[in-house]
């Protein structure tokens, strides 16, 4: 009897060649690592046996493998049982070898699972090493979070200081501008008094602004002319006074000298030469009397002005004085008062008139004097018309700028 036996166990196949041996009562099954005998039993019945153990690398890692020789047992007391034919025999062995390849297919799946389980493992691992790098990544935004929040609230800290400065600040200029509104309200209302002078008052007589004082052209300032209005409403007036100015009497005239009276009658003079430069006031005139002027020669000084935008020459009388001398004497120095004095503008000139003789020393030359025969002119009238030549009267007047 031939037998053709294959194994499997761990993925290494076993053969070998069963013989009908010499001996009637034995078949003997040669195989790698494996032998299996078959014998005649009691009764008739076939037994058989395996001697020997299936190994390999891998082997005896599950209890089937190990437990081959019982499961060959077990098939050895079945037969026995059935009572069955060498064919039947070898039928069941070759279905006990399919079940012996499927238990021993087993272990390579199991390694294959265990290796499916490890490369599980594998990938597990580098998930877990990548989530301990994100791990890590957080923990590193987790910090620096940590310290843009610490410095989020210095800076809450120092935006609350500053808005509680904002509100101080806000409360110090409301209050302030309350208190200047209040002062604004107290108003310098009252009349401010100088003597002798005029008052310049600002539009809006609040506290702050100026008054101005004019002292009157015969009076002069002592200290400041600025007064303030003070908060309390009233006027700074401190050491500010207008005091009388006593100006220096000058000489607006000739120097007297002796001469000649003029013999004319009916004539009136204009003195070109004795005109004033600054304004001021004329009040007297003084002269030397060639001759004592009778009652019915009437005399008298004349204050000749050029109206305003007139060409040189021309002139009006401004204002008159009459002489009246019942006491003098000729040769001798009279002074005759204004009554009252004259206001004198710049360019005003002095002449005078009378009806007969002259009574006033004159000498040849210097001055330019016009004269006009006749009656006393009226209105405007041009000198540049008159007859005139260089002579010198002897007269002056007393003059008093309103300057010094």
């Amino acid at each position: 009897m031939l037998l053709i036996l294959t194994c499997l166990a761990l993925g290494v196949t076993y053969s070998g060649v069963a013989a009908q041996s010499t001996d009637t009562d034995s078949v003997q099954v040669y195989a790698v690592g494996q032998d299996l005998r078959l014998r005649p039993g009691v009764g008739g019945d076939i037994q058989f046996e395996i001697s020997g153990s299936v190994t390999s690398p891998g082997a005896c890692m599950g209890s089937t493998l190990c437990n081959v020789p019982t499961r060959m047992d077990n098939a050895e007391r079945s037969i026995r049982a059935a009572n069955v034919s060498t064919s039947s025999i070898s039928s069941l062995i070759s279905s006990q070898i399919s079940s012996l390849r499927y238990n021993v297919t087993l272990p390579s799946a199991h390694s294959t699972l265990l290796s499916s389980q490890q490369s599980s493992i594998d990938a597990q691992s580098t998930v877990a090493s990548g989530l301990n790098v994100t791990i890590n990544s957080l923990s590193t935004m987790q910090t620096r979070i940590s310290s843009l929040q610490t410095a989020l609230n210095t800076t809450l800290q120092n935006h609350s200081a500053l808005l509680a400065n904002q509100s101080r600040l806000i409360a110090t200029l409301s209050s302030s501008v309350s208190t200047l509104t209040a002062q604004q309200n107290q108003v310098c209302s009252g009349v401010l008094t100088v003597p002798n002078s005029t008052i310049t008052y600002p539009i809006e007589r609040i506290p702050g602004s100026v008054a101005y004082v004019n002292c009157l052209a015969t009076h002069g300032i002592i200290g400041t002319p600025v007064v303030h209005c003070l908060r309390n409403g009233s006027w700074e007036v401190t050491g500010v006074s207008c005091v009388e100015i006593f100006c220096r009497t000058q000489s607006l005239g000739n120097v007297l000298t002796p001469g000649v009276p003029d013999g004319a009658s009916n004539i009136q003079f204009i003195d070109r030469s004795t005109c004033a430069t600054q304004a001021g006031t004329v009040f007297n005139v003084t002269l030397l009397l060639a001759r004592v002027p009778n009652p019915g020669n009437r005399k008298k000084f004349l204050l000749f002005r050029r109206p305003p935008d007139t060409r040189t020459g021309i002139y009006t009388i401004a204002n008159e004085q009459q002489i009246s001398l019942p006491s003098a004497t000729a040769g001798t120095n009279e002074t005759v008062e204004m009554s009252p004095p004259w206001p004198v503008q710049v360019g005003d000139c002095i002449g005078w008139r009378h009806v007969s003789n002259g009574i006033v020393h004159y000498v040849g030359g210097g001055n330019d004097v016009a004269w006009l025969y006749g009656n006393q002119p009226t209105g405007t009238f041009d000198t540049f018309a008159w007859s005139g030549g260089p002579r010198t009267y002897s007269y002056y007047v007393g003059f008093v700028p309103d300057t010094c």
